[in-house]
C-alpha cells in the first residue's frame, strides 16, 4: 500500500497529521482517445470504460455540445511538451492544485490520479507524464500520477517506443507487438498499418509492467462480452475487448487477473 506523508508533520505550527492513504483520496481520472475522431475505431469502447470511472476529468468542446469522458488527440500538441500548449495538462494541473496557489506541492491534499491512453492517446499519456516530470511548478515528494494504463500505444513519429517518466508511480502497458495471426485488424488499411503496440521505456522508480499478448499466441484471454480470444489474434482494436478487464483493477492500484505474463521493459 502506497502512503503519502502529509506535509503537515513537517511544518512548524501545524498539528501533526496521520499518514494519508492514496486509496482513500478523491479520484481523478484522465482518458486520452486514439486517432482520429472520438467515434473512430475502438474509441467508443474506451469511452464506455471511462464513463463508469470515478472522478473523470471531462472534455468539454469549446464550440459547445455535451462534455465527454475522454480527450481527443489534439489535447496535447504533436510538436510540443510545453504545459501551456496542452488543454488537458492545464485541466489536470488545476484538478491537482487543490489549494489553488499555482504550484503542486506536498501542501496540496493528495488525489488518487489515473491516466488511461489508447493508441495515439497512449503516446499522449506518455507525454503527460514527461510534462509533469519537467514542470518546475510540480514540487511534490510523491508521483502525481498514481496509476497509468496504456493500451496498444502507437504513433508513426515514435518508432523506437515511448517513455514513462518518474511522475508516474505504477504503469501497466497492454499491447501486441506482432500483427494478428488471423490477419484481421481494424488498422490494416490505415496509413502505415497494421498498427502494433510500441515498446515502453520506463524511468527508474516507476513500477512498470509491459504485457504483450503476441508473446502468448495460444493462450486465450476473456473478453468483455463473455467470450475469449487467443493472444495471437488480438489486434489494435480488439485489444480493448480483453485489456479493459484488468484495467478496471489497475485504476484501483491492483494487478488484474487473466493477463499475459509481464515482460521486463528497458529503462533509460
Amino acid at each position: 500500500m502506497v502512503r503519502w506523508l502529509s506535509a503537515c508533520v513537517l511544518v512548524s505550527g501545524c498539528a501533526v497529521d496521520a499518514e494519508r492513504d492514496f486509496s482513500r483520496a478523491p479520484r481523478v481520472t484522465v482518458c486520452l482517445a486514439g486517432a482520429f475522431q472520438l467515434e473512430d475505431g475502438a474509441n467508443p469502447l474506451l469511452e464506455a470504460f471511462c464513463d463508469r470511472q470515478e472522478g473523470v476529468l471531462p472534455f468539454c468542446p469549446e464550440e459547445g455540445g455535451a462534455c465527454r469522458s475522454m480527450w481527443p488527440i489534439g489535447a496535447i500538441p504533436v510538436d510540443s511538451l510545453e504545459p501551456d500548449d496542452s488543454v488537458v495538462y492545464t485541466a489536470l494541473f488545476g484538478a491537482l492544485d487543490v489549494d489553488g496557489d499555482g504550484l503542486l506541492t506536498d501542501l496540496d491534499a493528495p488525489r488518487n490520479t489515473s491516466v488511461v491512453g489508447y493508441s495515439w492517446g497512449g503516446i499522449n499519456a506518455s507525454k503527460l507524464s514527461i510534462m509533469l516530470a519537467s514542470d518546475p511548478r510540480v514540487q511534490t515528494s510523491w508521483a502525481p500520477v498514481r496509476q497509468m494504463v496504456i493500451l496498444d500505444p502507437f504513433l508513426t513519429t515514435h518508432p523506437e517506443g515511448f517513455d514513462v517518466a518518474a511522475s508516474v508511480d505504477r504503469a501497466w502497458i497492454y499491447r501486441h507487438s506482432l500483427p494478428p495471426l488471423n490477419g484481421r485488424d481494424c488498422s490494416n488499411g490505415a496509413p502505415f498499418g497494421p498498427y502494433v503496440g510500441l515498446q515502453p521505456h520506463c524511468e527508474e522508480g516507476v513500477d512498470c509492467a509491459d504485457h504483450d499478448y503476441a508473446l502468448q499466441p495460444d493462450d486465450r484471454f476473456p473478453t468483455a462480452e463473455g467470450g475469449s480470444m487467443p493472444g495471437g489474434n488480438i489486434g489494435h482494436c480488439s485489444l480493448l475487448q480483453v485489456a479493459l478487464i484488468p484495467a478496471d483493477a489497475n485504476l484501483l492500484g491492483e494487478d488484474g487477473v487473466d493477463i499475459p505474463s509481464p515482460m521486463t521493459p528497458p529503462t533509460r
